[in-house]
């Protein structure tokens, strides 16, 4: 899925962080990534580091990363995950706005679900 997402961030000129490991890094970077952190490095630490007030937007599609991801967001922005997390941390609007974002791919329809 992170390829995935990779993909459609960087088709819409995002500059997309990644996490992966070393052997995976050619292939995070042909599907799009601008920046590819290594998987042992601390998330919130890394992205701090390019950005220095977090990201405006992240997406996490790996399991048992949510709060490291959340803690990589600015104050204020976007996070949406593919596994479960705290959503007393997203707003309704974050949660709105995932939702208008999975209506607008139909190829997505069924496969994922934002509560």
């Amino acid at each position: 899925m992170g390829g995935l997402v990779t993909q459609i961030a960087a088709s819409r000129e995002a500059r997309v962080i990644t996490v992966v490991s070393p052997s995976d890094e050619p292939r995070a970077r042909g599907l799009g990534a601008h920046t590819v952190l290594d998987r042992n490095t601390d998330l919130p630490t890394g992205v701090r580091v390019i950005y220095s007030g977090g990201a405006d937007a992240t997406i996490c599609a790996a399991r048992g990363v949510s709060q490291p991801a959340i803690d990589t967001v600015r104050n204020g922005r976007r996070f949406a995950g593919s596994t479960s997390l705290d959503t007393a941390r997203l707003s309704q609007a974050d949660r709105d706005d995932l939702k208008e974002l999975v209506a607008s791919h139909p190829e997505w329809a069924g496969k994922v679900v934002i509560y």
